[in-house]
């Protein structure tokens, strides 16, 4: 395999699509960039380049015959794995893009039409990723060398000493900075699964986020450590992306309107969840709890204790869910006041419920009685936004599309990117920030 010494001069891009009117506008789209493009008609193609030419991004159609992308981008992460990965693919094969994802294979997928400025982006971004990958590998190889030759020196020893631990911190903020874009990483597949959510015809992206919430407004008043109500909260605004598999018919009725067999394959959704989250170690028990959220209280009784955590956010996450149903009208097409809702309710502690979580949901529903639905009239204007600023809270498009998550850290490019959307609306896009400390 030959290697590329000349990455930072002419990026080598190989992409992949069996229609060649799509390889020769993704060639255009790059002529003004100073890259190297390799086209190929077939995954089985482009695997044959890959074993003669290194290359360093990856964009791949997901739709191929013999091939899909994702199988492809499957065996070219395991013939080049530091490839950055990105894949081209329509609405229709967002279930089989969710399972790449999770597993790995790509990094970042567009959908077709896709946005010329915005794939653009995406290869530069790859690439710097690919060049800091690099020079990390170099970095370790290079301190290797310096600690096998540091035990072959007599000289200086404090001077030497002093050298190897200036070598190590750099190591070591490399190190933190890959953990970190491992979180980021880790953070962006949960904003891909939610925009799923949101722009599915039959979900809805504001019930996910009600229900996420009072998840972990439920589990915080239940004393539970923080980490485990984020991930209780998690469980709740993720408990409908199994629903992705089922028909429109199972999804546009109320449930009471569907047939036994329809509602064996409505309750199915559960699992369906766990398994998509499967192949994503770090969402296996956030998975979990999604899985067993139609266990009833009476059939495995247990107490509220930190041996327990699973059953407890399955069970926060059945109360919570079926309250937002019953208010929206999801199980009956009639939507219910909210004590007429505790009333239904009610009649299931102790068998479906737990009843000290349905206990503590009511009193939490009491203290919450009377506030106005939660908004953000207070924040910084776009205008008032600085590069360095962190956000406090996720920031959402009128359509409830995840923009920016909760953590970002803002730069000139994001805040661009949010004046840009600004200018196409009416109401002001108010940000709320976390405070700076001098």
């Amino acid at each position: 395999m030959t290697s590329n010494e000349s990455l930072d001069e002419h990026p080598v891009i190989l992409c992949v699509d069996d229609e060649q009117s799509i390889l020769k506008s993704l060639t255009r789209l790059f002529a003004s960039k100073e890259y190297h493009v390799i086209s190929a008609e077939s995954g089985a193609i482009a695997l044959d380049i890959m074993e003669q030419q290194t290359v360093n991004l990856i964009v791949s159609d997901m739709r191929m015959p013999q091939m899909t992308g994702a199988e492809f981008l499957g065996f070219a992460a395991q013939k080049q794995p530091d490839a950055y990965r990105i894949l081209m693919t329509g609405y229709a094969d967002l279930t089989s893009t969710i399972s790449a994802i999770n597993n790995g294979k790509i990094h970042r997928y567009i959908q077709k039409p896709w946005d010329n400025q915005l794939l653009v982006e995406y290869v530069e971004e790859g690439l710097s990723l690919y060049r800091l990958t690099r020079a990390n590998k170099l970095l370790t190889k290079k301190l290797n060398v310096q600690n096998k030759q540091l035990k072959e020196l007599n000289g200086n020893l404090e001077k030497i000493v002093q050298q190897r631990t200036a070598a190590l911190q750099k190591a070591m903020q490399g190190l933190n900075g890959m953990l970190r874009k491992r979180e980021e990483e880790q953070r962006a597949t949960l904003e891909v699964l939610y925009n799923i959510i949101n722009s599915h015809p039959y979900l809805s992206g504001d019930f996910a986020i009600k229900v996420g919430e009072s998840c972990y407004d439920l589990a915080i008043k239940l004393n539970l450590p923080p980490h485990i109500a984020a991930m209780i909260g998690k469980a709740g605004q993720f408990s409908e992306i199994g629903k992705v598999c089922l028909t429109s018919g199972e999804l546009t009725r109320s449930f009471e309107k569907l047939n036994n067999n329809e509602r064996a394959h409505y309750y199915q959704h559960a699992q369906f969840a766990e398994d998509i989250l499967s192949p994503a170690i770090h969402l296996h028990d956030m998975g979990k709890m999604i899985a067993q959220q139609y266990t009833r209280y009476s059939s495995d009784p247990f107490p509220l204790d930190d041996e327990h955590y699973i059953q407890t956010g399955a069970q926060i996450l059945s109360v919570c869910r079926d309250y937002w149903m019953l208010t929206h009208g999801d199980k009956t097409d009639i939507a219910t006041d909210q004590n007429s809702v505790v009333g239904e309710l009610r009649k299931y502690t102790g068998t479906k419920y737990h009843p000290d979580i349905l206990a503590v949901f009511i009193e939490l529903l009491v203290e919450q009685r009377g506030a106005k639905k939660r908004q953000f009239v207070e924040g910084f204007t776009i205008g008032q936004l600085k590069s360095g600023m962190v956000l406090k809270r996720n920031v959402y498009s009128s359509k409830m599309m995840l923009l920016l998550p909760k953590g970002h850290m803002l730069t000139a490019h994001t805040i661009e990117k949010l004046n840009h959307y600004q200018r196409c609306q009416i109401e002001p896009i108010l940000v709320d920030i976390e405070p700076q400390t001098d």
